[in-house]
């Protein structure tokens, strides 16, 4: 080819693969420790002496797995007690554009913002339009998660603050 040696090609091919994989690794250890390190990723669980829900009532147990994704975290809740036992589960991505909620949710969108390091905000959207809003905010020893939420879908007002402790 061209006056080079096929060789040349050859060791050129396994090289340029090499160093890929290298650059991947590098790549996904890089995320791997990003995502180790968000304070929000852990088990959670619902403190109901602490939390309160307008209008009642809430779930008789609640726990929260969150996991990180590529610019975002996901988001699995499990509610259980008495007639309940419902899972559910959604991703938020930190670029503020619309993404799908669980469709048991009442709403159909989430846009989230990380405002910093220990608080998240997300606006939950019905057909386009705002009907709820919700921060995130983590303890600053990280082992309490409280989420503000308050909305009003087809003229219902509701709010809760939700407190968790991380397991």
């Amino acid at each position: 080819m061209f006056g080079y040696p096929r060789r040349f090609f050859l060791s050129l091919t396994i090289g340029s693969a090499i160093a890929m994989c290298g650059a991947i690794s590098v790549l996904a250890q890089k995320q791997t420790g990003a995502a180790k390190s968000d304070p929000f990723v852990g088990e959670w669980s619902l403190d109901l002496t602490k939390s309160a829900f307008i209008p009642g009532p809430g779930p008789a147990t609640r726990n929260m797995n969150i996991s990180a994704v590529d610019n975002g975290l996901r988001i699995h809740l499990h509610d259980s007690g008495g007639f309940i036992d419902e899972q559910s589960e959604y991703v938020i991505y930190f670029d503020g554009k619309d993404h799908p909620a669980d469709p048991s949710f009442d709403v159909d969108n989430y846009a989230v913002k990380r405002v910093d390091a220990n608080t998240i905000d997300r606006t939950g959207k019905v057909r386009g339009k705002a009907v709820e809003t919700a921060t995130f905010k983590l303890s600053a020893d990280g082992k309490t998660l409280t989420i503000d939420t308050k909305g009003s879908i087809n003229g219902s007002d509701y709010n809760s603050t939700q407190v968790f402790t991380k397991l």
